[in-house]
């Protein structure tokens, strides 16, 4: 009975040794994999390619302007991909939410929030 449980034990502890070794495999290649194709160059489609693949870092500058109504103020914002929500207060009091392209600064959904 004890050379069973000992076996078991044994058994159980390699398993587990093997499963901790390959978390600590997989932590190391995403850590390489973001390091890895840091190529700055100013084509735009580089930078959009960077970004769908999640590899934007610091070095890769990416400009853009997005067109707001004039005396429009931002009140809330929050980012999904390559999509952002905006939350703005137009001049005469009313509230919009505007869903912006990042890669290209359209908006491309206005929703007027209205009370009745």
């Amino acid at each position: 009975m004890r050379r069973k449980l000992v076996r078991l034990l044994v058994i159980s502890f390699g398993i587990m040794v093997l499963g901790l070794g390959a978390v600590i495999a997989a932590i190391i290649y995403k850590i390489n994999e973001r390091n890895e194709g840091t190529d700055i160059r100013p084509d735009s489609a580089v930078a959009d390619a960077a970004v769908a693949r999640g590899r934007l870092n610091a070095e890769m500058a990416i400009a853009g302007a997005i067109d707001l109504p004039a005396g429009a103020r931002i009140l809330a914002s929050s980012l999904d991909g390559d999509r952002a929500l905006i939350t703005i207060a137009l001049p005469d009091g009313a509230m919009q939410l505007l869903v912006i392209d990042l890669p290209t600064g359209k908006i491309f959904v206005r929703y007027d929030l209205r009370t009745r």
